[in-house]
């Protein structure tokens, strides 16, 4: 890539491309996820183990489900950023190659398809 092509992408699309570069990333999150679950499930467990209440017990259940919920969301919210990212690429990609853009609801792959249709229809 060129540094136009970089500069070029958003500023979220250019620190996602810098980051899927860097190794450790995905075992950090998923070391994460692990720490926090085993976390609240040993709480939870401390919780029920004394004898502590229903409310309490209840109010432990609501910070799992925000807990989750949050990291839900910034998985979902990183997701689409990487699609933005792909698409940015695929739509430079296809000026390198001088073919047309493909529209912001279609698919790259369509048009490859609808071409081997044609040709295989035509032989």
């Amino acid at each position: 890539m060129k540094e136009l092509d970089i500069q070029n992408l958003g500023p979220r699309e250019q620190e996602l491309l810098e980051l899927s570069f860097q190794s450790g990333l995905k075992e950090k999150r998923v070391r994460n996820v692990v720490v926090s679950t085993l976390t609240l499930f040993v709480g939870l467990l401390l919780f029920s183990s004394y004898g502590v209440g229903l409310v309490a017990t209840t109010a432990m259940a609501l910070v799992i489900v925000v807990v989750s919920a949050i990291e839900k969301v910034s998985y979902a919210r990183e997701i689409l950023m990487y699609k933005s990212l792909v698409r940015a690429l695929a739509r430079r990609l296809e000026e390198v190659q001088g073919i047309e853009s493909t529209p912001l609801d279609g698919h790259p792959a369509e048009r490859a398809r609808h071409a081997a249709a044609a040709m295989r229809a035509s032989s």
